[in-house]
């Protein structure tokens, strides 16, 4: 997938998503003032997307840096403590085709702030019951995204190793063609002497 085809990928995801959370927002009597936030979120990344000024890289910023926003907020809801992984797990494996292991990182480390704030139990809802079934689906929960955590950063990591091969294969090729060349115009420069000494006899 190519830069550009990537980051629409990207934004029509986020775009997604922050439609599906003001329509959980607006189902569960959440804030009422964060949907106005999520839209200008929406337009803001979409005008960044179209903006020509902004290099590559600080586009790519701008777009986990809301990605992050939705799922912080989305997950720290008192009813959003087994759906935070499922939204993780989303964030991470959309976020891997921009080919960065620091983004991979922070989404780990939401995680598990998400999942601290949890168990410190803020204010706001009930308390979390620790029984079995509790337990078990958090330890499934957090296995599945340190699994897609490991598989994105190791997916990540071949594919940098294999565009630098790629990229060190397109310079040594291109380096034998330009010594070719030379060494085309010195033998053809050598064989032109003589052949015009003969001529000339």
């Amino acid at each position: 997938m190519n830069q550009k085809s990537s980051e629409k990928f990207i934004l029509l995801i986020a775009t997604l998503g922050g439609v599906g959370l003001i329509a959980e927002i607006l189902v569960m009597g959440w804030e009422f003032w964060v949907p106005i936030l999520i839209i200008m979120g929406i337009v803001a990344i979409w005008c960044i997307s179209l903006s020509e000024n902004i290099d590559y890289d600080t586009r790519k910023r701008f777009y986990i840096g809301y990605a992050v926003m939705l799922l912080f907020y989305h997950g720290v809801q008192k009813t959003s403590l087994y759906d935070a992984a499922i939204a993780c797990v989303l964030v991470m494996a959309t976020f891997s085709i921009l080919n960065s292991v620091y983004m991979m990182n922070i989404l780990l480390i939401e995680y598990f702030s998400i999942l601290i704030i949890h168990i410190i139990n803020l204010p706001g809802g009930d308390p979390i019951v620790y029984d079995k079934l509790n337990v078990s689906r958090l330890l499934l929960n957090t296995t599945i995204v340190l699994f897609i955590y490991y598989h994105s950063v190791r997916s990540i990591n071949e594919r940098v190793d294999d565009e630098e091969e790629r990229r060190i294969r397109d310079e040594r090729v291109e380096a034998n063609e330009a010594s070719m060349e030379d060494f085309l115009s010195n033998i053809s420069h050598e064989l032109r002497t003589p052949v015009n000494v003969v001529n000339g006899m």
